[in-house]
């Protein structure tokens, strides 16, 4: 694999392809002129190098054919209004997915792909103007195939990038559950506080409602030694702020409707209470409607 489309402009878009800029042709696409402009003038950098992308607006897709792979990398919100433009891409061209939550999932069906992979990454990153990114701590990215295959080229290609972990798995589904209930705990928690990840362990009360959420969340979800896994990411990007919190910082909108409502429709399902969950996400909700 040598072309790597990705769509998104984001900061795990940016951080995606400045790692596979690194051993492969990337063309990038982004909504905004602007950011296209701001690539196309200045590159993009890493805290490593300067990488010269191609770079167009996602509206137009060229050259979109010539691509081995694309990664998505738009918010999960986004998706349902991006299917059509995912049709126009050639079928045999494998799609790798890296969205927060469950939601994105009931998408896939509508898709003309042949091949579709899914990911998910405990890599953080912050997007510091429209052509700089920054990686936040180590990480690795989770992705497995839910349609076609993958082949073995295919397969060496992503595990052979340099310092940037992509590991394999053959239940990409208890690969995401996992990845949700992190997010779960983490980051409406940090985002209703305004505070970074390691600043939750640090506090007794605070420590202790992330302990209830998690026990509430896996309920549904059933992630082994949960308390440990969501503690040891916390305590691996502790001075991170999570996409949430720096959602509701600049004003945005999140991806609570992704990452929170799915868990609480399943525990509502099976006539069980989400209290904490639900606690945590009027909160957020509120903040969405005061940004507005």
């Amino acid at each position: 694999m040598r072309n790597i489309g990705i769509i998104g402009g984001g900061s795990m878009g940016l951080l995606y392809a400045s790692r596979f800029a690194e051993e492969a042709n990337v063309t990038l696409y982004v909504r905004r002129r602007t950011q296209m402009e701001e690539l196309r003038k200045n590159g993009l950098i890493d805290d490593k190098h300067v990488f010269l992308v191609q770079t167009f607006l996602s509206s137009s897709l060229e050259h979109i054919g010539e691509q081995d792979l694309i990664l998505i990398a738009v918010k999960s919100y986004e998706l349902e209004y991006l299917v059509s433009m995912f049709n126009q891409i050639p079928s045999d061209i494998p799609l790798l997915f890296i969205q927060n939550g469950l939601s994105h999932l009931s998408l896939l069906e509508k898709l003309a792909a042949k091949h579709i992979w899914l990911a998910t990454t405990t890599y953080g990153a912050m997007r510091l103007n429209n052509f700089t990114v920054e990686q936040k701590g180590a990480g690795k990215t989770v992705f497995g195939v839910v349609k076609g295959e993958i082949t073995s080229a295919q397969l060496n290609f992503l595990q052979q990038l340099p310092d940037f972990s992509f590991q394999f798995s053959t239940n990409i589904e208890k690969a995401l559950y996992e990845k949700l209930l992190i997010n779960v705990a983490v980051n409406p928690l940090t985002a209703a506080l305004g505070v970074a990840n390691g600043q939750i362990l640090q506090n007794e009360h605070w420590h202790n409602a992330l302990i209830q959420i998690i026990h509430e969340a896996n309920q549904v979800l059933h992630v082994e030694e949960a308390v440990s896994k969501v503690e040891s990411v916390l305590k691996a990007t502790s001075e991170n702020i999570s996409s949430m919190a720096m959602d509701i910082e600049m004003g945005r909108q999140t991806e609570i409707d992704s990452i929170v409502l799915p868990v609480i429709e399943r525990l509502e399902a099976r006539n069980q209470s989400a209290p904490e969950l639900r606690l945590l996400y009027n909160i957020i909700k509120g903040k969405e409607q005061q940004n507005v």
